[in-house]
């Protein structure tokens, strides 16, 4: 597995952590830390998608 393989997997468990996170903010109703939640875990899953395009132009991390 290459380094860039392990971040982009690293940063795929990060995503899945906010998710969930936010996803227990959403059930106790607690609207404010839903959208920061939420938010975090979009920020992270651009920078996979990102990561993803910078791989598949040969750009190495």
């Amino acid at each position: 597995m290459s380094d860039t393989e392990k971040i982009i997997n690293a940063l795929k468990d990060e995503y899945s952590y906010w998710q969930n996170t936010a996803y227990k903010a959403q059930k106790e109703g607690n609207e404010e830390r839903t959208i920061w939640y939420y938010g975090k875990a979009t920020g992270i899953k651009k920078s996979i998608e990102t990561i993803k395009k910078m791989k598949d132009y040969g750009i190495i991390l």
